[in-house]
Order: C-alpha cells, then structure tokens, then sequence
C-alpha cells in the first residue's frame, strides 16, 4: 500500500504501469463529472462517483481484495477512512470473481491500520492488499465525492 499527496506524484513515477493513472489523477477537481473514464490501451480505467460513507462497523461495509488490478483511491470532496486488513486475519465469503476481478471477505474483520483521506490525498493498494473503502471517519455517513482507478498490474 502506498499513501502520498497527490501534489508529490514522484513517488509513483517509479510505476510505468501508474502513468496514466497520474495524470488523470492530477487533472481531477471537485467539479470533475462522475462517470467511468478509459484511460489507457492497457486496461487502465477510473470511475468518478458520490457514495455514501458508512459506520465501519455497518453491516454494508465491503471488505474487499483485487487479484489484476491495483486500486488508486482519491477524495474530491469529503472525508474518508480506508482499512487495510491482515491477509491472515480474512476468511473470504465468496469465490474469487475473475470478471470483476474482486474477492469478498468478512466484514467483521478488525484492521491493521485506518488511513484518513482527504482532498489531495491519494492511497494504492496493491493486489492481494486486502481493503475497505468509504469508512464513515467520525461515524458519522455523509456523501462524498470520490475517484476510483484501477491499473492492470498482471498483463
């Protein structure tokens, strides 16, 4: 996992595979229209989207892992945690789902470390990091606006 401000790009430079994912980053601001991007021939793509943070003790909270994809998680507007989680701590509930490329697991899970993002800020995790994203980050749900990208890591 990596967590930076995106104002110090460099620190991904050392990812040709993050390339186009950069720049997308840095083009993005608060009035960036949701929808789903294509951003490269590789497979990269993002989507921009408002959700709702939860409780990170809600039923609904999805605790998540990729196997193909590395996600770049950024916020717009708002607040959120993200949790990333101990691989031998997690009991999947699912098969993996190679076409969305995801693996469920539990999500009464306790994590190994909660990472407060905001605007500017911006966090990878890797395939097989095991993750959970719109944690609500003074239990309280409130609607954010959010950049999700994923970059194909096993071509």
């Amino acid at each position: 996992m990596i967590f930076d401000k995106i104002g110090n790009k460099e620190v991904m430079s050392r990812y040709p595979e993050f390339k186009s994912a950069i720049n997308f980053l840095t083009s993005l601001d608060i009035n960036s229209q949701v929808g789903e991007y294509r951003l490269d021939d590789d497979g990269c793509f993002a989507r921009v989207m408002v959700c709702t943070t939860l409780e990170k003790n809600s039923p609904d909270k999805v605790v998540e892992s990729h196997s193909k994809f590395a996600d770049v998680h950024a916020v717009l507007r708002g607040e959120e945690f993200l949790q990333l989680f101990n691989e031998s701590d997690a009991n999947s509930i699912s098969d993996y789902d190679a076409e969305r490329d995801v693996n469920f697991f539990k999500n009464d899970l306790r994590p190994c470390q909660s990472i407060s993002m905001k605007p500017g800020d911006f966090a990878v995790f890797f395939p097989g990091e095991i993750h959970s994203p719109q944690i609500a980050p003074r239990g309280q749900s409130a609607k954010i606006k959010k950049v999700v990208i994923k970059v194909v890591m096993d071509n």
